[in-house]
């Protein structure tokens, strides 16, 4: 007679099956101890604190928008990032609206506050305004022009630093 050799099962832990019906649930428990993780230490810069208090400012800030359509101002601007510089010619429309000594220029980054750029322009006494520049991330950025009693804003967006010159207005 001859004995009939069976083959004795491997034990279970070298099996490929029970490691990939563990492997799942275990995925899941780190991929969710990241995202907890990463929810936690990254901050939402999207999110305001006072919403509705913006919410409810919204309507004189387009006041000031509307008003600068109404006198017809338009402003160029052209930056010089090897030289560093933002040039900018306002022109006042026809309404004979006086030119202010200075301008404010927000360069406002789409998804990160801490890289907004706020520049004060010095103006020549002609519409001509000049500024020293800081060197800018690429990105689309959002534009605010504004004088320094805040009766008006132009706003704009331009994509930097791959063009160089936008107008800001009703010419725009």
């Amino acid at each position: 007679m001859t004995a009939l050799h069976t083959k004795s099962p491997s034990p279970w832990f070298r099996q490929f099956w029970p490691w990939f019906l563990i492997g799942i649930p275990m995925l899941a428990v780190v991929m969710g101890i990241a995202t907890v993780y990463l929810a936690v230490s990254t901050d939402d810069g999207l999110v305001v604190d006072d919403y509705y208090k913006q919410g409810l400012a919204i309507n004189r800030v387009l006041e000031r928008d509307h008003r600068a359509a109404q006198l017809g101002i338009t402003a160029r601007l052209r930056f010089e990032f090897q030289a560093g510089l933002v040039h900018v010619q306002l022109d006042p429309g026809v309404s004979g609206l006086s030119i202010p000594g200075t301008l404010s220029l927000s360069l406002l980054h789409p998804t990160q506050a801490h890289q907004d750029r706020v520049i004060t322009l010095r103006g020549d006494g002609q519409g001509g305004f000049l500024a020293q520049i800081p060197t800018v991330a690429t990105a689309n950025w959002h534009l605010v022009l504004e004088p320094p009693a805040l009766d008006w804003r132009l706003t704009g967006r331009i994509a930097l630093p791959e063009l160089t010159s936008v107008t800001l207005g009703a010419a725009r």
